[in-house]
């Protein structure tokens, strides 16, 4: 029997409803946990974190997911399984959306921990792109630092002149007036010649090439030099050196006779970014 009479229904998001059907936590459950995990972070308990992570990451609602995902990376991060964290850090950038600032910004300070600082530069540059206000000033501040830890002291420079002009009022801005001396005086001192002198007095060996009609020539002995060293850097990344050594050397053992001479070599190096540099030159 019917009766004609309609029954209200009161809509249930999305969220809750698969986890309804999946017998899984509901949405608040999952709040939950995802506070539990940060508070454990805080703790620095974080094993415990990953494990609570893991869970939401994989099955919780989609708000609750990508936040669960960036919080693995932070504690990948301190755990120092750096190509967990990246993995996480690069799904957050790509997809998390609210959360694509955070993530770009994490994943710099990720690569900074490898070392890899070019790599960090281009994170945190994107983080620029896509960030509020608050982050800016962090970005710019470490834009600069890795230029100044790689020795590109006119780009770090500029960073850190942006990074004053632009957030006077940053947390950083003591540390980016600090950095600015720094890579003032460094630029300079990098755009000169500078003589460098150098003595040596220690353990010498020499071997020849192996010939067939002579036996090959092995000894050990005191060596001494003295001599002087010219180094410039004309621009960021790219490095000079000229060099030029009077040495004598005096054998103790094995049947080779005393011998001095000069030593002179012209060396460039250049920077190739993350750690990376090529090198070519003579040497006499």
């Amino acid at each position: 029997v019917t009766t004609g009479k309609a029954t209200a229904v009161t809509p249930v998001p999305a969220s809750e409803a698969e986890a309804a059907v999946d017998g899984g936590p509901s949405l608040e459950e999952q709040k939950k946990s995802l506070a539990e995990a940060k508070a454990l972070f805080a703790k620095k308990q974080y094993r415990d974190a990953v494990r609570l992570l893991r869970l939401l990451a994989s099955t919780g609602a989609q708000e609750i997911r990508w936040e669960a995902r960036f919080q693995l990376g932070r504690n990948y991060l301190e755990l120092k399984e750096y190509d967990d964290a990246i993995r996480q850090f690069e799904a957050v950038s790509e997809h998390g959306e609210a959360l694509a600032a955070q993530g770009h910004y994490w994943l710099g300070h990720t690569y900074m921990r490898r070392r890899r600082n070019a790599s960090a530069r281009g994170c945190f540059a994107d983080a620029m792109c896509v960030a509020s206000d608050d982050l800016k000033d962090d970005c710019l501040y470490y834009i600069g630092y890795t230029r100044y830890v790689d020795r590109h002291y006119a780009a770090a420079l500029a960073a850190f002149k942006r990074l004053l002009a632009e957030y006077p009022e940053s947390n950083l801005a003591k540390q980016g007036e600090r950095f600015l001396k720094l890579s003032q005086e460094r630029l300079a001192k990098a755009r000169k010649a500078e003589l460098l002198w150098t003595a040596n007095i220690g353990l010498a060996s020499t071997s020849e090439q192996i010939r067939f009609d002579e036996p090959m020539e092995l000894g050990l002995g005191a060596d001494a030099r003295i001599g002087a060293q010219v180094s410039w850097e004309p621009r960021d990344g790219l490095q000079i050196s000229a060099r030029a050594f009077g040495t004598r050397t005096a054998y103790l053992t094995g049947d080779l006779d005393d011998r001095q001479g000069l030593i002179s070599g012209l060396s460039f190096t250049y920077d190739l970014g993350d750690t990376r540099s090529i090198g070519w030159g003579l040497s006499y």
